[in-house]
């Protein structure tokens, strides 16, 4: 697109108010004028011939306006319509034309941040390299430690290469004086894994303290187990009951609790109360258990503090 033809567009659109004239404030005087013989009055028999006429007479009048209402916003709204749809034919004009152009200049953006993404990778590996050799390249190339490492701001055309590199020097210098650090002071294996993770040394040193003392108070433990003689003693495992043991065992329990001796139980019955609310029916659901044999002291006991057994199938139905 040349010059001339690139400047800019100057839209001009001129907007003015529609009018509608009509009668319908005299209209509105007439409607009152001939309802209000009907208003807060009685349609009689002798009247209700005169009401017919005078109803049909007010939908006739009713329908016209409602006909008048449409044909009214109809032609007021043309305008408006005729400019919306060239409004929509302008639009999706320009949204395929930035669609296009926009794709092509991502492809462009993303194919120069690739190739300055190499040049800076290559640039650290270098400068890594002179810092402390082949040990700090080696923890670079890791995936990990490069998702800290790398800043995504780096790929900005907006930023120059100089000071990007000169960020990536002093970058370089912290993270190599942290790792000597690790080297000297950390006693787990944890300590490289955090720093590798988060390029924090205070979390890798913390993290590095952490597993030593666990490992301090695992050691303990072990220790004072082996000076138990208890724990030095050969373990024999129990022996498995066999599935005819179990029963019996179950049998010979409920045969010991059902020769239990019986207690004497001393039931009061307390007094019917005057307060009709305190005689409405609780219901709550249980589950009781006892012998069988004793099923009819049971049944007397409830039947004397009044209290029913339903059975939940029936009482849903």
């Amino acid at each position: 697109m040349s010059e001339e033809e690139r400047r800019d567009f100057s839209l001009s659109v001129e907007t003015l108010p529609g009018s509608v004239v009509s009668n319908i404030a005299a209209l509105k005087e007439w409607i009152d004028k001939n309802v209000e013989p009907y208003l807060g009055q009685v349609v009689t028999p002798s009247q209700a011939r005169f009401a017919k006429s005078d109803l049909a007479m007010l939908r006739k009048v009713k329908t016209q306006l409602e006909d008048e209402r449409k044909r009214a916003k109809s032609i007021i709204m043309k305008p408006y319509t005729d400019f919306e749809a060239l409004y929509k034919d302008a639009v999706a004009s320009l949204d395929r034309a930035i669609a296009g152009i926009d794709a092509q200049v991502k492809a462009i953006d993303a194919s120069q941040k690739d190739a300055r993404r190499k040049e800076l990778m290559d640039f650290i590996m270098k400068s890594a390299a002179d810092i402390s050799g082949e040990s700090l390249v080696m923890r670079l190339e890791r995936q990990d430690v490069m998702g800290w490492f790398f800043d995504e701001k780096w790929l900005n055309s907006s930023t120059s290469m100089s000071s990007v590199k000169a960020s990536i020097s002093e970058k370089l210098v912290t993270v190599d004086r942290d790792i000597q650090c690790i080297v000297k002071t950390a006693n787990t294996p944890l300590a490289f894994d955090t720093y590798y993770r988060t390029g924090s040394l205070s979390a890798a040193l913390e993290a590095d303290r952490r597993a030593a003392e666990e490992a301090k108070r695992l050691k303990a433990i072990e220790e004072e187990r082996k000076a138990t003689p208890e724990a030095t003693a050969e373990f024999v495992p129990e022996r498995i009951k066999t599935w005819d043991e179990v029963v019996k065992a179950h049998e010979e329990s409920l045969r010991a609790k059902a020769e239990r001796v019986p207690q004497q139980i001393v039931l009061t019955v307390p007094e019917e109360p005057e307060d009709e609310r305190q005689k409405a029916m609780v219901q709550i659901p249980t589950i009781l258990e006892f012998p069988r044999y004793k099923m009819a002291l049971v049944r007397e006991i409830m039947t004397m503090c009044g209290i029913r057994m339903l059975n939940p199938n029936k009482e849903q139905k």
